[in-house]
Formats: structure tokens, C-alpha cells, sequence
């Protein structure tokens, strides 16, 4: 698991982990850590998902070109709150195109709202 989760976010892999043993928590990690590399920009992280996947293949200087477009439009961006990053890990994991029953995520998440994290 990633060191740097925190809060809510950390809680959700944990809980993720605990409640659903037979899942793989890695995809889950692997897809909020594309979330935070991408400012829990939803559609953002989507679009890179899906040309990493596309054929012809996403190449590197799309990548570069990409995440620079990606990056001055962030520096901009607010930090979020717990609350937000949830409703984005669940956003992404509706997607087809991440191997996430977002059910289960949606039912922690719907739990780790409700909680007062200091």
C-alpha cells in the first residue's frame, strides 16, 4: 500500500482490504495513485487510463505534451478535502475501464463520509 495515504483515503484501502479478502487491493491503490498524480481529476486520470490502453498505443511524447497540459492547469487547482477524493475514487471506479466492483467501493465510501476525521 501506498505510504503516503492518508485519512479517508487511507481508511477506504483498509476497509477495502478487510471487508472484500478475495478482491485485489492493488488495482485500488494503483487507481488513486494515478488519481493524486493527476489532481483527483477524474476525467483526466479516465483519459489517460484509456490511451494507455488504445491501439494504435499512447506514445511518449503524447504522454509529455499531455502532462504539461495536465500540469499548468492544476497549479491552479485547490487542495481537496477527504470528502472530495472519495467522490473521485468512486467516479474512476465506474469506469470500465478499471477492474473495480464500484458497489463495494460506493459502500464504504457512503460510510467514510458520514465520519469526522480530526
Amino acid at each position: 500500500m501506498s505510504k503516503k495515504f492518508s485519512g479517508k483515503v487511507l481508511s477506504l484501502v483498509q476497509l477495502f482490504e478487510k471487508k472484500y479478502q478475495e478482491q485485489n487491493t492493488q488495482e485500488l491503490v494503483e487507481m488513486i495513485d494515478l488519481l493524486e498524480e493527476y489532481s483527483w481529476d477524474v476525467e483526466a486520470t479516465h483519459l489517460i487510463i484509456k490511451l494507455g490502453t488504445a491501439k494504435p498505443p499512447f506514445d511518449l511524447n503524447d504522454e509529455i505534451y499531455l502532462n504539461k497540459i495536465l500540469s499548468e492547469f492544476h497549479k491552479s487547482s485547490k487542495p481537496m478535502v477527504d470528502n472530495q477524493k472519495l467522490d473521485s475514487i468512486l467516479g474512476l471506479s465506474k469506469s470500465s475501464l478499471v477492474d473495480i466492483d464500484s458497489e463495494k467501493i460506493g459502500s464504504i465510501v457512503s460510510d467514510l463520509k458520514h465520519l469526522s476525521f480530526e
